[in-house]
């Protein structure tokens, strides 16, 4: 057993919970600026400039995650388990928006 602390002085112990265990997608969107947007430190001299930039990036973001999320519907309402998008056509029963995206 651990502790969860939080400022949120409204947010019962079970939310804080849930939150705690959501922490990890959020992580994964996060990291997915590093690996496959490759996002570098850029100097811009308009801070208008930048707010464009990361607008771009989150839409990105935002666009891939419901690909991702459209796609997982569709494999758990037509019954699919997992779909070969590995090579050797492994399968994976979770894909990523990239892997699909290099089947096109």
């Amino acid at each position: 057993m651990f502790p969860l602390i939080t400022n949120d002085e409204k947010m019962t112990g079970e939310k804080l919970l849930a939150s705690f265990k959501y922490q990890p997608y959020l992580e994964k969107r996060f990291e997915q600026f590093n690996t496959v947007y490759k996002v570098a430190p850029i100097y811009l001299k308009k801070v208008s400039r930048i707010e464009g930039l990361l607008c771009l990036y989150f839409l990105a973001l935002l666009v891939q995650a419901l690909i991702e999320r459209e796609l997982l519907w569709a494999m758990k309402r037509e019954g699919i388990v997992s779909l070969p998008v590995y090579p050797e056509e492994r399968e994976c029963p979770a894909p990523t928006t990239v892997k699909v995206l290099k089947l096109f």
